[in-house]
């Protein structure tokens, strides 16, 4: 579950970033199909993280401790989504 929410976060991300760059007008429902590949190889190299992470909702109550974890995977994530798409573009 958390896998298919950070896979529509990152799509987002990827959306507001690239219109909102001067790209032409942004659309909810708009994301390039080649971003939806890089997306996918970039998490399920990562499952296990997310699933460990999901599973914590039983065990933390505290959704802002959770949240708190989840930052850096994120973030590591959305770096190697950029790097795959933009090449020689540092992240």
């Amino acid at each position: 579950m958390l896998h298919d929410l950070a896979a529509a976060a990152l799509l987002a991300y990827l959306a507001v970033a690239h219109y909102g760059r001067g790209r032409g007008d942004w659309a909810p429902s708009e994301a390039p199909a080649h971003w939806q590949p890089a997306v996918t190889s970039v998490l399920t190299n990562r499952r296990d993280i997310f699933a460990r992470l999901w599973s914590l909702r039983e065990e933390v109550p505290d959704a802002e401790a959770i949240a708190a974890r989840l930052v850096d995977p994120v973030t590591d994530a959305a770096r190697d989504v950029l790097r795959r798409l933009y090449r020689g573009v540092s992240a």
